[in-house]
Order: C-alpha cells, then sequence, then structure tokens
C-alpha cells in the first residue's frame, strides 16, 4: 500500500470516528430539551427528570472502561460497530417511549453504548502516528464542539 493511500485510509477512519463521536453526542443533547415534555406528559417530577438525565451519564461513567476493556480483546472496529447499533435502539427506544418505563430504558441504553467514546479516542491513538495525533485529538474536541453549539 502506498503512502498516499495509506493516509486516505487513515482521513477515512477519522472522519468515521469524529461522526460516530458526534452522534453519540447528539443523542445526549437534542434530547435534553424534548425530556421535561415526555416527563410531564408521563406525569411525573422534576425530580424523576434529573434522575433521568443522570442516569445517562452514570451509565457512560461505568461502561466506559467496559467498552474499553472490550475493544483491547475483540478489536476497536467491532466494540463500535455494536454499540453504535446499541446507541441507535436506544434512540429510538427513547422516541417511541410510551411510558416513563420505556423512556428510562430508552435513556439507560443510549448512556451504555455511548460510552463507547472512549473507544473512538483510542482508536484515533490507533490510526494516527504521534505527528497527526493532534489533528485526530481536534476533531474529537470538535465533535463536542459541535454538540454544545
Amino acid at each position: 500500500m502506498t503512502n498516499t493511500s495509506e493516509n486516505s485510509k487513515k482521513d477515512r477512519s477519522l472522519l468515521i470516528l469524529f461522526s460516530i463521536i458526534v452522534i453519540d453526542l447528539i443523542g445526549f443533547g437534542v434530547v435534553v430539551p424534548i425530556l421535561p415534555f415526555y416527563v410531564k406528559q408521563f406525569g411525573a417530577t422534576a425530580s424523576t427528570l434529573g434522575i433521568m438525565v443522570a442516569c445517562y451519564s452514570a451509565m457512560q461513567f461505568v461502561f466506559s472502561p467496559i467498552w474499553g476493556k472490550l475493544s483491547d480483546k475483540f478489536g476497536r472496529k467491532n466494540i463500535l460497530t455494536f454499540t453504535i447499533a446499541g446507541t441507535c435502539a436506544g434512540l429510538v427506544i427513547t422516541g417511541n417511549a410510551h411510558s416513563l418505563f420505556a423512556l428510562f430504558v430508552g435513556r439507560i441504553l443510549s448512556g451504555i453504548f455511548a460510552a463507547n467514546i472512549s473507544v473512538a479516542s483510542a482508536y484515533v491513538t490507533d490510526v494516527t502516528d504521534e505527528e497527526n495525533r493532534s489533528k485526530g485529538m481536534g476533531l474529537i474536541g470538535a465533535a463536542f464542539g459541535i454538540d454544545f453549539y
């Protein structure tokens, strides 16, 4: 493989990783403004809303090292593919929730699978050399910036 095609493959990998992180972060940020309406519709309290928002972040906290260990064992691509499918399932459940329980299930699943950000970050270090690593990490920072803009 020539150096140009290797760089092109690495650039594609970085773009895919960037997309994964953006999707994970949008899965958090885009849902937060509508959660109060869901909670109100289901007759729950503001405390319930707070717990629901916290569940997502707590699951990310708990599962981030788990996904990291699994990605070391089974490969980063495999874990990222699995977790992005899980994130999609969690968002679909959240979007179609007809009960408070289903809403909690969707948010918890989304948090579990969105914990793949650490795996994506590790993959960035795998596909970049030392000279270009800051560019890759900058893309991760940009993904966070896009979501919170």
